[in-house]
């Protein structure tokens, strides 16, 4: 190829010479090939004439998309009368900032290569912030061994498929040597472009030779860039690998009218040691601006038996703010008159908290998770039954007395106002997923997707005395999940769970695992589909057991691509459904529709209580061509 590596290194060019002509999408699940079933839906076909060949007649169709996105093509295929294959396909179209070119030929009519690939040619125009490149690539895949048909056992390990056998050799960048292997000649133009380059490189040579300026005055500037814009990886020998990301991101962005502006930032540290047992630690940090709230954890993982997915994972955190409905309930039945409520501060708890798992799949696509959950929600003060008339501190028996209606529940809660709440609870997790996909890289499985849903089913109880005012509870959640494919570049994501407290006697905080504002998601697209955009934070914690359930709509062509060119840039739009239900709220739920580009996601939505309108909002997540 003609470019160096600019574009190439993050993966993006394996993409174009990957391509399956008769395949529903191209690139992944970015295009919508022309020769999809439904493909008369989204492209207009123009028959250009026929040329008549040993191997039979071979026509020429031209074909162009019907409305302007860029999840859609236009070029040409030569089609075989007689075999009514595709002997040459050409693409045109435009992928996050690049306009491409990708020719492909298919083998020889009668071989076993008929089918496939034998010919790439591509050619790639990057326009930005008024740079420009075009790179120009030649692949001639060479097939060691083709194996018609399909097993009839299902075989769930891909590792074949995922393998990369890497020469020595490969990154060689000595122009002569790779002249010698070149699948093809070099034209005349190619041919100057190297003798431009090459000169090119002579020249800068001579002038930094010739400077007198010391090169290390600009490396405080320099390493200042690399930390606010550059993403990088520092490699310490026998210390291990660190990947920090560039502070100044956007995507580390993110708004809602719920939560306000968000940001949030990590650091990942790997150590590979032999037998490919991995450690990873990963600090992360968000701030949430609205709120005026900080979070952080630590989450470490020693993968010690990597075939079988053993591994000790330690996290540390802060959950951000609890709140107790319970706890205020009681107070709010004291009449104001009676107690200064300024002096009592149960508004909302900070929670730190320390879990220990240990983890093992059983089986394929079966694991088992065991360790423990300790959490401290503590008040931003301690609090004090002070009498208004008096100003005299009083016990909770005397306030008891003045209100007869407390209930001994009620009574109970009183009495053991505190300032901190802790809790200790073992705790196992099972989870099943049928038909797992994986693949061996060395000694380590690692696991893909499956046809079938995501089951899990957690189990927790709190065990009094171990801790200091330690509680007792008994926590059960049952969640699942699953992605169905459509066809066409659409999908039906469903997500179900219930879950509840079975006993909870001593715990006044309904903390559930799976309903719950993740203050720090990976990415923040992780927090639309599957998830409450509106619900308040309260809620999470106002009842003791829950039912949810999700739908979310995927397909790239729905509304907005038939409106104007200007949407051209959209490249899905989505329909979201969330409900909940709770013995305090009853029947809540959330109807949403959202759109996304290589720049931005955004995320429309409205709240409801059974039939009554609450409120709306908008979510906000920059992406930045990371898909």
């Amino acid at each position: 190829g003609t470019a160096g590596r600019a574009w190439e290194a993050d993966g993006r060019l394996r993409d174009f010479f990957h391509i399956n002509v008769y395949a529903s999408s191209l690139l992944g699940d970015k295009l919508l090939s022309p020769l999809a079933p439904n493909g008369r839906n989204y492209y207009k076909y123009t028959h250009q004439g026929v040329q008549d060949t040993a191997n039979g007649p071979l026509h020429r169709i031209y074909f162009v998309r019907k409305v302007y996105s860029y999840q859609l093509l236009y070029g040409y295929m030569l089609i075989n009368e007689r075999s009514m294959t595709v002997r040459e396909i050409c693409y045109i179209g435009h992928t996050e900032m690049n306009h491409f070119i990708i020719t492909v030929k298919l083998g020889e009519e009668g071989t076993e290569e008929e089918l496939l690939p034998v010919h790439y040619e591509v050619e790639v125009n990057i326009k930005m912030l008024g740079n420009k490149m075009t790179g120009r690539y030649v692949g001639v895949p060479e097939y060691q061994e083709i194996a018609f048909g399909q097993s009839k056992e299902m075989n769930y390990d891909l590792t074949e498929a995922y393998a990369l056998t890497v020469d020595t050799t490969s990154m060689v960048r000595n122009f002569d040597y790779i002249g010698q292997r070149r699948a093809e000649p070099l034209t005349s133009e190619e041919q100057r472009l190297y003798r431009h380059y090459f000169q090119h490189q002579d020249s800068l040579r001579l002038a930094s030779q010739q400077e007198s300026v010391s090169p290390s005055e600009n490396k405080f500037l320099e390493g200042v860039e690399d930390i606010l814009f550059s993403r990088r990886t520092v490699v310490a020998p026998n210390i291990g690998s660190f990947r920090i990301y560039q502070l100044l991101d956007p995507s580390l962005l993110s708004y809602s009218r719920t939560n306000g502006i968000s940001y949030r930032y990590k650091i990942r540290y790997n150590q590979l040691f032999s037998g490919d047992r991995l450690l990873s630690v990963t600090p992360r940090l968000g701030v949430n601006f609205k709120h005026r709230e900080l979070f952080w954890n630590v989450n470490g993982d020693f993968n010690y038996w990597p075939r079988r997915r053993q591994s000790i994972s330690l996290e540390m955190g802060s959950g951000g703010r609890i709140y107790s409905p319970r706890i205020t309930n009681v107070i709010d039945q004291i009449p104001d008159e009676l107690l200064d409520k300024s002096q009592i501060h149960v508004d909302y708890f900070k929670d730190v908290y320390m879990k220990l798992m240990h983890s093992w799949e059983i089986t394929n696509g079966l694991t088992f998770q065991a360790g423990l959950s300790v959490h401290q929600r503590s008040a931003p003060k301690k609090s004090r039954l002070i009498l208004n008339e008096t100003g005299r501190q009083v016990s909770p028996k005397e306030v008891a007395d003045m209100l007869p209606e407390l209930t001994e529940s009620d009574f109970g809660i009183i009495s053991s106002l505190r300032r901190t709440y802790n809790s200790f609870a073992p705790r196992l997790t099972l989870i099943w997923v049928p038909g797992q996909y994986y693949y061996m890289s060395g000694q380590r499985k690692e696991n893909l997707d499956s046809k079938y849903p995501r089951m899990t089913l957690d189990w927790e109880r709190g065990i009094g005395g171990v801790l200091h005012h330690s509680m007792k509870y008994e926590r059960l959640e049952f969640d699942i999940r699953q992605t169905f494919s459509l066809g066409a570049m659409r999908e039906l994501y469903l997500r179900a769970g219930a879950g509840g407290f079975t006993y909870q006697k001593h715990l006044y905080f309904a903390d559930f695992e799976h309903l719950r504002r993740n203050n720090l998601p990976d990415e923040w697209r992780d927090e639309i589909s599957g998830r409450f955009q509106l619900l308040h934070r309260y809620m999470y914690n106002s009842s003791s057991r829950y039912a949810r359930f999700h739908v979310t709509y995927d397909t790239p062509f729905l509304f907005v691509p038939h409106l104007t060119k200007l949407t051209k840039h959209v490249i899905y739009e989505r329909v979201y459904l969330n409900m909940l239900y709770t013995p305090t709220l009853k029947l809540y739920w959330e109807l949403g529709y959202g759109f996304g580009t290589h720049l931005v996601d955004l995320g429309f939505f409205a709240s409801f209580e059974k039939a009554k309108y609450q409120r709306w909002g908008v979510k906000i997540s920059y992406q930045l061509f990371k898909r």
